[in-house]
């Protein structure tokens, strides 16, 4: 099976175009035609990033192994979220990969990371830039809990707690200032779950 044989199968495994990649890795319209017709090859750099893309690495990529077949039962593929605090939440367009995980641990309930960019706002939980952070899905959240919740349409990952008819989100940082704010004007989207540390 050749490197073009390969793409072709990874992509169509995650249901993209060959524009969805041209457009995800910032490529010419015939880029990628041209990679999976192996007319042409890709250089390391972006070998490298199509390998984390699809969670596989660059020798299978290459030629030079097989995919190791995990029990289909025993993984789920969870999606990753790219956003930066602040910005609009849970848009198809922002999901920029998947991650293995065990079933078990994601039963019960539907699951996303949510990849932290630019925030500090929640660092001395050790919550920091570029981890991974599991959400849980749920619209209701018990005092204390970490929150990811919609303000003003922007994305905030914060400590929620309910005073009367008011929630207050606390950062974990004192440069950030807690806010105070009516229960109607914030939506909760889920609960944080674990943090998974990018060395």
């Amino acid at each position: 099976m050749t490197f073009g044989d390969r793409l072709k199968n990874l992509r169509k495994k995650k249901r993209l175009t060959l524009g969805d990649l041209e457009e995800r890795f910032d490529r010419g319209k015939t880029a990628f035609s041209n990679y999976e017709n192996d007319i042409r090859k890709p250089n390391m750099h972006l070998m490298t990033e199509l390998a984390d893309f699809f969670d596989v690495s660059v020798d299978y990529l290459l030629g030079r192994e097989e995919l190791v077949k995990e029990e289909p039962e025993k993984l789920e593929l969870v999606p990753i979220v790219d956003i930066s605090m602040g910005q609009a939440i849970l848009k198809s367009d922002n999901i920029v990969g998947y991650k293995k995980v065990d079933k078990e641990s994601v039963e019960g309930g539907e699951y996303f990371y949510l990849r932290i960019t630019g925030d500090e706002s929640m660092i001395n939980s050790g919550i920091k830039d570029r981890d991974l952070v599991l959400i849980r899905k749920q619209d209701e959240i018990k005092d204390g809990d970490i929150a990811l919740v919609t303000l003003q349409n922007k994305v905030s990952l914060k400590y929620l707690y309910s005073i009367k008819d008011h929630f207050v989100l606390q950062a974990d940082n004192p440069k950030y200032k807690p806010i105070i704010i009516d229960h109607g004007e914030i939506k909760i989207i889920g609960k944080a779950i674990e943090v998974i540390r990018r060395l």
